[in-house]
């Protein structure tokens, strides 16, 4: 797989995540650049681990968001 299908993907998953506003516009473009600048060395497996890593990320805001309601005020 090339690195430019790989950057690709990338980039869905991050306007994705842009757009379920997961990230900030900052954090975004933040991304972006980074994306752009390491193009021809992305490989499959960084993006798996991004993925895997985001998803924690995910998991433990809701996590928070859900113990925080459940606090009184």
């Amino acid at each position: 797989m090339g690195s430019s299908l790989n950057t690709s993907h990338a980039q869905e998953i991050l306007d994705d995540k842009f757009a379920r506003a997961e990230i900030s516009e900052v954090e975004y473009l933040k991304r972006k650049r980074a994306l752009n600048l390491k193009a021809s060395e992305i490989s499959d497996s960084d993006i798996k681990n991004a993925e895997k890593d985001e998803e924690k990320n995910v998991r433990s805001t809701r996590s928070n968001r859900n113990s925080n309601k459940n606090k009184p005020s």
